[in-house]
């Protein structure tokens, strides 16, 4: 939340040493919550090498006689684009996918995390798609053969995300059409009413879940103004416990799925994909989230999204005093004041904003 400084501290850092890493890291960091596109991207790169803290996974498809080259973003070859870090990030980053189909002579195998490996399947159907945390390729490599290049998702922005012009914000993802049936029946037996999902954690320790989370009944303005079926939409282990609370304490029938939000099937008990969650949240009228992975699935599926932002949250939703997040078109972000940890007035504002939106959707129904 100080990109300034950050940046001011990187300089100094690099006069001292103008090849340390982590220094060069931090600036990127400072760049990207400021929005600096064009200055940020090479320095983000810095996180695949040492830069970043923690580890992320530095694939080779050519076995232990060679290395696979970092593709350029204009080579022709196959190409096979690796997933990293969460699956809200893996799903942020492939807003740049359609870009990278476009270069002539490339063919790409895209390898996500395993949870979105249907997801993308439907999503970017001219692809292989193999969801592994594999880091050599062996489940595809036999089918389809070596790849000339590979590159991580986060690498692709560098090319395609160098100005706030270069944001198009608009869908990319495309949920099953069954479950989202399914889902939509659901919805409808609630009664007729707006549907809106609402989540209030995100994170865990080390990605700053105190800044980001709140008890579900600090929602009471919004429950009290707005006459709506509440969907949860939060997926830790608490939810259902919180959602209970919600009942008792509110008496606001506040709905949890665990079908759908669960990263673990509630049935088998193995780790579940996202099609659940990318289905219901597609028939949402509206959702209602602190920064987690649903914000990064609605704002990618075109869904109106109110994000309650912290003051000082990560890069992706920026320093910068704007409501706008670049990456999705839908997404509006609706900031705590400089310093404030309080988010009684965002959600407040949450309330005004959600209560405006949904008087221009029902007027806009009475005209059809």
């Amino acid at each position: 939340g100080r990109a300034q400084k950050a940046l001011d501290y990187a300089a100094k850092a690099l006069e001292h040493d103008p090849n340390h890493q982590k220094a060069k890291w931090h600036r990127g960091l400072g760049n990207l919550e400021l929005r600096k596109w064009d200055e940020a991207w090479e320095d983000h790169e810095l996180r695949l090498s040492g830069g970043s803290p923690g580890e992320i996974a530095n694939r080779n498809y050519h076995g232990p006689d060679g290395e696979t080259q970092t593709w350029d973003g204009k080579s022709p070859g196959l190409i096979v684009i690796h997933g990293e870090q969460g699956v809200g990030d893996e799903i942020m980053f492939a807003s740049c996918i359609p870009d990278a189909l476009k270069v002539e002579g490339a063919r790409f195998v895209l390898e996500p995390s395993p949870r979105l490996e249907k997801l993308f399947a439907r999503s970017f159907p001219s692809t292989k798609v193999y969801g592994t945390d594999d880091t050599d390729g062996k489940r595809w490599v036999g089918e389809c053969g070596r790849p000339d290049y590979k590159i991580a998702l986060g690498s692709l922005p560098k090319f395609y995300r160098t100005s706030d012009a270069a944001f198009p914000g608009s869908p990319y993802l495309v949920p099953d059409k069954a479950k989202r049936v399914w889902w939509g029946d659901k919805l409808r037996a609630l009664g007729r009413r707006q549907n809106i999902g609402i989540a209030w954690q995100g994170g865990v320790e080390k990605t700053h879940y105190h800044a980001r989370s709140f008890h579900p009944t600090a929602f009471k303005p919004l429950f009290a103004e707005i006459d709506a079926n509440w969907i949860s939409l939060q997926y830790d282990s608490t939810a259902q416990h919180c959602v209970n609370e919600v009942r008792n304490q509110l008496g606001v029938k506040l709905v949890h799925w665990p079908k759908a939000v669960e990263q673990k099937d509630p049935d088998t008990g193995k780790v579940s994909d996202i099609d659940e969650l990318v289905a219901l949240v597609s028939k949402l009228d509206l959702v209602i989230s602190v920064c987690n992975t649903n914000i990064h699935v609605a704002g990618a599926l075109g869904v109106p999204t109110l994000c309650l932002t912290p003051s000082e949250p990560s890069w992706r939703y920026g320093a910068v005093q704007s409501d706008e997040m670049p990456w999705y078109g839908s997404v509006r972000l609706l900031r705590q004041a400089k310093g404030a940890t309080d988010w009684g007035p965002v959600i407040d504002d949450a309330a005004s904003n959600a209560q405006a939106f949904l008087k221009v959707m029902n007027q806009e129904e009475a005209a059809q």
